[in-house]
């Protein structure tokens, strides 16, 4: 098997909904067969908040908020906005209201943007990397743009934020605070305090079945199956995983 020398809260919190949709994307590379149109969907949302921040300055008012928030999401538009019409104008009602409050709030411009980080958490594991959307230090605020319909706290967004903290404390940085923010939805989540130890024990978890050949379908409870996971055909198609394993 493919040695693993680093892991993002994407990929463990892949093997937490199931290990053996890890193995596909993970350590087989499989292809994957086309996911709804919201996965386009929610790519181009990010690239939009992302985009925003390359036509504001740090004198941008808040009566130049809607305008420019608008202007961005017209300049990377595209058919995946066109055809959710209402999640498009939500999440552009989300974002002002975000921007209108961080310029009220004196945070300033972001310092990190989509920046990859690394880190080690533990000398016996494998590296943790990942990229926040945005990072305040002023405020130590991280914020991490969802578009999905599911605003509530989690195990994922527990590893997801956790790492994230982890990663900036060592690079340098002082984060305080972490949102997740269901732009859509019109909700945010914060993430409350999360015990280090706790996150280094789902991944020694997670690297221990790995070395037991254990990638197990889960199928049971886990409602993304048929419609979003990318790899739904081979799950069908193959015995358990372990047979087929090279």
């Amino acid at each position: 098997m493919r040695k693993i020398t680093k892991l993002s809260p994407s990929a463990i919190n892949t093997w937490q909904t199931c290990p053996f949709q890890y193995y596909c994307h993970y350590l087989d590379n499989r292809e994957q067969i086309k996911t709804p149109d919201s996965a386009s969907f929610g790519t181009n949302v990010h690239d939009i908040l992302d985009h925003y921040y390359d036509l504001v300055t740090p004198e941008t008012t808040i009566a130049e908020v809607p305008d420019l928030v608008d202007r961005a999401y017209t300049e990377l538009g595209n058919w995946a906005l066109d055809k959710r019409k209402t999640a498009k104008r939500k999440s552009q009602q989300s974002f002002i209201r975000f921007e209108k409050k961080r310029i009220n709030q004196k945070l300033g411009m972001p310092t990190l943007r989509e920046k990859m980080l690394y880190a080690t958490i533990s000398p016996d594991l494998p590296k943790i990397y990942g990229k926040m959307d945005v990072y305040f230090e002023t405020g130590g605020l991280i914020v991490d743009w969802k578009t999905g319909k599911w605003a509530e706290l989690s195990d994922s967004l527990k590893i997801q934020g956790k790492i994230y903290k982890l990663l900036l404390e060592a690079n340098g940085y002082h984060p305080k605070k972490i949102i997740f923010d269901f732009v859509v939805m019109g909700k945010r989540v914060i993430l409350p305090e999360v015990s280090t130890t706790w996150v280094i024990g789902k991944i020694e978890d997670m690297m221990e079945q790995m070395k037991n050949m254990k990638f197990i379908k889960n199928r049971e409870g886990n409602g993304l199956c048929n419609k979003w996971c990318g790899y739904r055909l081979d799950c069908d198609l193959d015995e358990m995983c372990p047979l087929v394993i090279p």
